[in-house]
């Protein structure tokens, strides 16, 4: 037996005893193929419910005309932010930003764009919107694991709840008189 047929032979021992191995540690293997299959438990699915606001679904999104972002929401210039430290996306983060601070607010929806934009409207900016699968809607907002927050030319919208829109303008009336 030359040294590279010796070599051959102990590297398949060593590759079947590690299957062997394998197969006694409760790990599925199809005999013919020598593939080890693992259970994996599959992952949670990410939160869309989002009381008191309405999910309203997983929209496509087209380009603005600059190419840039998504103008699936009408909204004015600015009234978006992208994920920073100091700023995460959120859901939560995204209704305060659309109903108290950007420029236009307050606004009746919201939207979550690849997981790291937040657009706020007040509809849609073409109609009909095309709708996606929600599933499709799969990427994770990157302030919050769990929550969706839209999907690749995806965006995940809600409808942000009437009453706080009705608290909050009531609040700046008050201020201004």
């Amino acid at each position: 037996m030359t040294l590279a047929h010796r070599f051959h032979s102990e590297r398949l021992g060593k590759v079947l005893a590690i299957d062997a191995s394998l197969r006694e540690n409760t790990l599925h293997s199809e005999a013919s193929s020598k593939v080890v299959h693992l259970n994996t438990p599959e992952a949670a699915p990410l939160i869309t419910e989002f009381p008191p606001n309405t999910y309203s679904g997983c929209y496509q999104a087209t380009a603005e005309p600059n190419g840039q972002g998504d103008a699936l929401l009408v909204r004015s210039t600015g009234a978006a932010f992208e994920h920073t430290v100091d700023t995460p996306v959120t859901h939560e983060t995204c209704v305060d930003y659309c109903i108290n601070t950007a420029p236009g607010a307050p606004y009746t929806n919201l939207g979550i764009y690849k997981g790291r934009t937040c657009r706020c409207g007040n509809g849609f900016a073409y109609d009909p919107p095309i709708q996606a699968a929600d599933s499709e809607c799969n990427i994770p907002a990157a302030g919050n694991d769990t929550q969706a927050s839209g999907g690749t030319f995806l965006v995940s919208v809600w409808s942000i709840f009437v009453s706080q829109l009705s608290i909050l303008y009531a609040q700046n009336c008050a201020l201004q008189t």
